[in-house]
């Protein structure tokens, strides 16, 4: 029994002995000794300088962290840098902006391996010292490294034609300017241009977008609203208000790397309001009997109401979902006051609707013209001919109504009156006899 207590009083006294080393690495791996810090002892052998090979503004160097012996709570804090550069830490290098912090904890078990990401971002051309420290509770290791920063091409940056990432329509792939693109030769026919940006790692502040056209123009979209590329689909979009043609030069101003700069021609046609070519407006819902693929039915133009239809329901669909402005009507006010109702701004494939009531005022004809925002200042337009005849007044079928009352009310005294004269006659004559 004593022996059996001294075997335990051994091994619990063993289990106390065990040291806490800690181990952080560049690599992962258990046949060679960790390159930063190998059993709780910096590595005098680790160069700790990062210079971009391969330009990349959102740069990163991940670390493996471990441990031998109890578990622990291990914080990783970035200490200092120069404002030349920006620098975060984060779990994974393509965490999102949210993930990004300048102090980490992580939970170390024995011989469990976790990971952690100093992300360091570029702002101009700098040589940059970088202090960080890890705390293990007990100790406080620091360490230092140096970070270059040079201009070159943001090489994983892709822009494309469209909302599609369509290859066939590559204006910027990796870094480098579609010769098309780079040379103005590209013509583009239409009001609304789009382009989609992104990047494959990381996130890259964009400085500015810097336009240089005669043309005027709106320019929307999450890539200019954001400022911020990542590795996801962002929008930048055109929308020509007036017409002309001319040439139209995008620089996008990316520190500290080189500028992109790509160009095209622009035609934008004479008329403004043009006609989306997917809408389509009917008088049945699987009938664009009025408006078909953006045009109006010349049969149409406009569409004849009877004076004895007191309203007309029109159906509109568009290929891709999509919201409409308010309608506008324009008419003459001295014979027709119309009145539009809708069902819903929002439109799609499926078919919404809305109203068009009529209230005639005077007789004769009356033109209405409907207009209905789309996009911007883009409308879709069409007429409807509307006949009113000459209006009832209702004055006159309340007095004819009280004529008659009257009339048949007289009617029912006299008759009263004769039916007591005679019955008191009757009486009379009774008494006598």
């Amino acid at each position: 029994m004593i022996i059996l207590l001294l075997g335990l009083a051994s091994l619990v006294s063993s289990h106390d002995n065990i040291e806490f080393s800690l181990f952080v690495s560049t690599f992962y791996d258990e046949s060679k000794p960790a390159d930063v810090l190998e059993n709780s002892d910096v590595q005098q052998k680790w160069v700790a300088v990062f210079e971009d090979e391969e330009i990349d503004a959102s740069s990163f160097k991940r670390f493996f962290i471990w441990t031998e012996g109890e578990q622990r709570n291990i914080t990783v804090n970035v200490k200092s840098h120069e404002s030349t550069l920006k620098v975060f830490l984060s779990e994974d290098p393509q965490s999102n902006l949210e993930t990004q912090h300048d102090k980490m904890v992580i939970s170390l078990c024995n011989h469990g391996v976790e990971t952690f990401t100093i992300n360091f971002q570029c702002l101009s051309d700098s040589t940059n010292t970088v202090g960080f420290e890890i705390l293990d509770g007990e100790e406080t290791y620091d360490f230092e490294f140096v970070k270059i920063c040079k201009s070159g091409v943001r090489d994983d940056l892709m822009i494309y034609f469209g909302e599609e990432l369509d290859d066939e329509d590559t204006v910027v792939d990796e870094g480098t300017v579609n010769e098309e693109w780079r040379d103005g030769k590209k013509e583009i026919d239409g009001r609304d241009v789009m382009f989609s940006l992104y990047i494959d790692l990381g996130s890259q502040l964009l400085q500015e977008i810097e336009i240089k056209t005669e043309l005027k123009y709106k320019l929307r979209g999450s890539a200019v609203n954001l400022h911020f590329l990542m590795p996801e689909q962002k929008i930048m979009n055109f929308l020509f208000l007036e017409p002309g043609s001319g040439l139209v030069e995008v620089i996008l101003h990316i520190n500290p790397y080189n500028p992109v700069s790509f160009k095209w021609y622009q035609n934008v046609p004479q008329t403004s309001k043009t006609n989306p070519s997917t809408l389509g407006i009917g008088t049945a819902p699987i009938v664009n009997d009025i408006v078909s693929e953006g045009k109006v039915n010349d049969q149409y133009a406009p569409l004849y109401v009877a004076s004895n239809v007191y309203w007309t329901t029109f159906y509109i669909t568009h290929k891709t979902p999509m919201k409409i402005g308010t309608p506008k009507l324009t008419t003459n006010q001295h014979i027709l006051q119309p009145e539009i109702i809708y069902s819903s701004k929002d439109i799609g494939p499926n078919p919404s609707l809305f109203e068009l009531r009529y209230r005639c005022i005077n007789e004769g004809k009356a033109e209405v013209k409907i207009t209905i925002p789309v996009k911007d200042s883009t409308v879709v337009e069409f007429d409807v001919l509307k006949v009113c005849k000459k209006p009832k007044i209702k004055i006159e079928k309340e007095s004819s109504s009280f004529s008659i009352f009257i009339i048949g009310g007289a009617f029912s005294v006299m008759a009263m009156i004769a039916y007591v004269l005679v019955t008191k006659k009757k009486l009379f004559k009774l008494l006598i006899s």
